[in-house]
């Protein structure tokens, strides 16, 4: 009795291992460019087709992005037909916002946070200004505050 238990425990760690990450679990809200900070990044590429995809490129060392980070993750789970993927723009090791990073370059980014948003079909709809106030409309739509 004791050994069908642990079998079957292990067939459990293995099924939430191995078959949730296949499943997409957790691939709502996340960071784009890990490994490979600041450096440039074809955001086609990871777009999650069928869902509203909010591009949020952003630095550990901006407050205005530290502060709308939860509210991003909290629509996420509200919203299941958005997606977040977060860009840090810093290369390692640096402090404070590295606007002369290759992804900073490349998007010529001038304030952060910065948004794109691309529609179910990968067709990007907003960007900076125009994107951040489709967001704010969004997030007061699903009670996020």
């Amino acid at each position: 009795m004791k050994n069908n238990v642990i079998k079957l425990s292990l067939v459990g760690v293995f099924l939430i291992s191995f078959l949730l990450p296949a499943l997409g679990e957790g691939e709502a809200y996340r960071t784009l460019n890990s490994g490979k900070e600041g450096q440039e990044i074809e955001i086609k590429e990871h777009l999650v087709a069928g869902k509203l995809n909010i591009i949020d490129f952003y630095s550990e060392f901006c407050p205005p992005c530290k502060a709308i980070a939860p509210m991003l993750e909290e629509l996420v789970t509200k919203d299941p037909g958005v997606v977040v993927g977060k860009v840090d723009i810093n290369r390692p090791g640096g402090r404070g916002i590295d606007w002369n990073s290759p992804v900073a370059q490349q998007y010529k980014l001038r304030s952060i946070p910065y948004f794109k948003i691309y529609d179910a079909q990968g067709k990007l709809v907003s960007q900076g200004q125009e994107a951040k106030q489709q967001l704010i409309k969004m997030l007061e739509k699903n009670n996020i505050q």
